[in-house]
């Protein structure tokens, strides 16, 4: 994969690529060990927000790989 974000006639920037991969990637781990610390209302919400937020980075992903990002 790397290999194809090196090309340069695809319009991908591989640096914003990467970043939104990793933070898709990152997002549900950190939202479920920050809910476990926060039992109650505050964790069921860290959940919901990052459980809306995923979608969004997967459509930045999306875009970005599309080259209209």
């Amino acid at each position: 994969m790397v290999g194809v974000l090196a090309l340069p006639h695809r319009g991908v920037s591989a640096a914003l690529f990467v970043g939104y991969l990793v933070g898709t990637a990152v997002v549900l781990p950190a939202a479920v060990a920050w809910a476990r610390a926060e039992p109650g209302r505050w964790g069921a919400g860290v959940l919901l927000i990052a459980a809306l937020v995923v979608p969004v980075l997967v459509a930045r992903l999306h875009m970005v790989w599309d080259g209209r990002g």
